[in-house]
């Protein structure tokens, strides 16, 4: 039997099936409604989940991320169970530290991994609460 499946409506399907999936994975019931990531630090930062990339943060200063994005970031990029959020050095483009998540859980799979010097020169706190709420990125006094 011949079935005869026009091109606007296979594209419509296709839209469907991942308008689906993307709503689905944006509107699960997140155990918390954000994250804070706080640079005390002198240098600004990039960010990235999962290798996407994020707004960054300044120096000495906060931002608030939905956590319905940082969720879908570590769903897109394919392990939502050890989601890895990357914190680099704006101006040299260094890897500063990188702090791997659960996404639907919202706790911590590893303790944070700090890259080259940064690991005598910052620490990264916030990550032991349970969910997590706040991750910051602070020079060791």
């Amino acid at each position: 039997m011949y079935h005869y499946t026009s091109k606007k409506n296979r594209n419509l399907a296709l839209s469907l099936a991942l308008g689906g999936l993307f709503f689905s994975a944006a509107t699960f019931a997140a155990p918390v409604s954000e994250i804070v990531f706080t640079n005390e630090t002198l240098i600004a930062l990039d960010t990235s989940i999962a290798g996407f990339p994020g707004n960054g943060v300044d120096a000495n200063t906060s931002k608030a991320v939905s956590y319905g994005k940082v969720a879908v970031g570590c769903w897109a990029g394919g392990d939502s169970y050890n989601c890895g959020i990357n914190f680099a050095n704006r101006e040299t483009g260094e890897q500063v530290a990188t702090v791997y998540i659960n996404a639907e859980t919202a706790t911590l799979t590893q303790a944070p991994i700090f890259h080259g010097d940064y690991g005598s020169q910052y620490e990264v706190t916030g990550w032991e609460s349970s969910p997590i709420t706040h991750i910051t990125i602070k020079a060791i006094s």
